[in-house]
């Protein structure tokens, strides 16, 4: 594989060297969960507990999910001549080159990273996440109000970066639509691309999974911050995964058709055959020409297949099964 795992941002090294990035932003997750642990023991206030312990934790486990992910995605780079139809160092050179393009957008990583916060700090902000009793001096309350603005504000950087970096990959999925493909009815040719996109997919909805705990409990009011992390999360699951497959999914149907319609032909030209002509080998020939007529029906026409599809859509519901369970309850407690 071509492609260089430094071009990644969370590889690169800062401060002359001495530090990575990856270790920079987990260390800031870390100061985070010890700063709402000490917060909780001195102010006593559960909000730091819940809300900014959880989103702490969250923001620790992002750039480990962000780094997995890559490599996963890094490792079907090594495995693409397997399924497409091209010489293997150009296939490698054109997916390195659409990574290390795709990831290095710098400003748009962090513009969408800061934006998504800014939604997060309106959207906990709505929820009551700065609403802290009278019986707190006032600039204890402005202490306290500010270490969950950042906290909150943090979380929702290092998430919205998660998000965008995951979209990028899957956007280099949708370029690997440009090859034509080889078809197999086994799962361990281009069923590969489905599996890795499930197995990021999995990982990122167990880490939304935890952000979206933040906003069960603690909060005057859930509905509003839990709408936001469900939203943001549903659209990423059961819209992306889809939709970078598409192209894949065009080549891959016009691969079957070919073969399809090639081997049907073939079986037209002898059922021309002579009655008289119908020997041994001729019934010999038939049997193989239904095999591979067979074959070529079975084979698929997306890169995953139905499992895939009901793995993506768990995932989608378990990371978002706080707000289901919140929504469920509040509903049925009203009745």
């Amino acid at each position: 594989m071509t492609a260089n795992r430094s071009e990644l941002f969370l590889d690169k090294k800062i401060f002359g060297g001495r530090v990575r990035r990856l270790a920079l932003w987990v260390s800031v997750g870390l100061l985070l969960v010890v700063a709402s642990l000490v917060t909780y023991r001195i102010s006593g206030h559960k909000r730091f507990l819940t809300t900014a312990l959880v989103l702490s934790v969250g923001t620790t486990l992002v750039p480990f999910g962000v780094k997995l992910g890559y490599s996963l995605f890094a490792e079907l780079g090594q495995h693409l001549h397997l399924f497409l139809k091209e010489e293997p160092s150009l296939l490698e050179a054109v997916f390195a080159s659409t990574m290390q393009r795709r990831l290095r957008k710098m400003e748009a990583v962090y513009f969408w990273g800061a934006s998504f916060g800014v939604l997060a700090l309106a959207a906990f902000y709505q929820g009551g996440a700065f609403d802290f009793e009278a019986n707190f001096a006032h600039e204890t309350k402005i202490l306290l109000q500010a270490q969950m603005g950042i906290t909150i504000g943090i979380a929702g950087l290092l998430s919205g970066m998660g998000l965008y970096l995951m979209l990028m990959m899957a956007s280099v999925v949708w370029e690997l639509g440009k090859f034509e493909v080889k078809l197999a009815p086994h799962k361990f040719g281009v069923c590969t691309v489905g599996g890795t996109l499930l197995k990021i997919y999995g990982m990122t909805a167990a880490i939304w999974f935890v952000f979206s705990c933040s906003a069960v409990v603690g909060l005057r009011d859930i509905v509003t911050p839990l709408a936001v992390l469900a939203g943001f999360s549903l659209v990423f699951f059961l819209v992306s995964f889809p939709v970078c497959l598409l192209p894949l999914h065009n080549r891959m149907v016009d691969e079957k058709r070919r073969r399809v319609v090639a081997s049907y032909e073939r079986l037209e030209i002898l059922a021309r055959t002579e009655m008289s002509q119908r020997d041994e080998r001729y019934i010999r020939i038939l049997s193989e020409e239904k095999r591979e007529y067979q074959e070529a029906l079975d084979l698929p026409e997306w890169p995953f297949g139905w499992k895939a599809m009901v793995a993506v859509g768990t995932s989608g519901i378990v990371s978002n099964l706080p707000a289901i369970v919140s929504f469920a309850s509040k509903y049925f407690l009203g009745k």
